[in-house]
């Protein structure tokens, strides 16, 4: 959903990125910079920075860290696409759509409504949907998956992070990687490597003609 719906260029990655920093500073007691270093340092280790916490620092309040990375006035900083309710409408046609995302289900409701295309998908899949063990864990792919009663095969996953690529790829589905910057080499990626990588939602229709 993030990153993917709408481009990665949007500023709230920018503003939920400095505000994941500012809560770590506080809630550790490390400086900005000391805090921004760690995160750096280790969430390559975890899924996410909560996770990181969770294990490492011993955050209990998960619902005050959702707060402040995902307050009300985080939608001024997602532009509205008018197009995208018509494409995501068309694809929907075809196929059946379902979000996975890494945050929580207050943020995900509050995009996809301010995208206009809440309506459109067969599910949402937060990270509380396999407590806190979201992308990349492989329980967290197959959720949804399976309640919908498809397969790996038949499921063609779409994100922005290599990362989380690796994850499905490692299930042996095929991934598309959003990169909006065009700032990833494919042949640099490893076994993050995907199957089709885009620079935009509405590149999807391509890669679907040759599967």
């Amino acid at each position: 959903m993030d990153n993917t719906l709408y481009p990665s260029t949007d500023k709230i990655e920018t503003c939920m990125n400095h505000r994941m920093i500012t809560f770590i500073s506080q809630f550790t007691g490390l400086s900005y910079e000391e805090a921004k270093k760690e995160r750096l340092d280790r969430l390559p280790h975890y899924g996410t920075t909560l996770e990181w916490l969770q294990k490492e620092r011993n955050l209990t309040d998960v619902d005050s860290y959702f707060n402040f990375i995902h307050p009300e006035s985080e939608t001024k900083e997602i532009s509205y696409d008018p197009k995208l309710r018509r494409f995501l409408l068309d694809l929907s046609k075809t196929y059946h759509m379902t979000v996975l995302t890494n945050a929580p289900m207050v943020h995900a409701k509050r995009t996809l409504e301010l995208l206009d295309v809440y309506d459109l998908f067969d599910g949402i899949y937060d990270i509380t949907a396999n407590n806190f063990q979201g992308k990349p864990y492989s329980k967290a792919y197959l959720k949804p998956i399976l309640e919908k009663n498809f397969t790996v095969d038949e499921t063609l996953f779409i994100d922005d992070h290599p990362k989380y690529i690796r994850g499905y790829n490692h299930l042996g589905g095929k991934s598309v990687l959003i990169d909006a910057e065009n700032l990833l080499d494919i042949e640099e990626l490893g076994e993050a490597t995907p199957y089709a990588k885009i620079t935009s939602i509405y590149d999807l229709p391509t890669v679907l003609r040759t599967l």
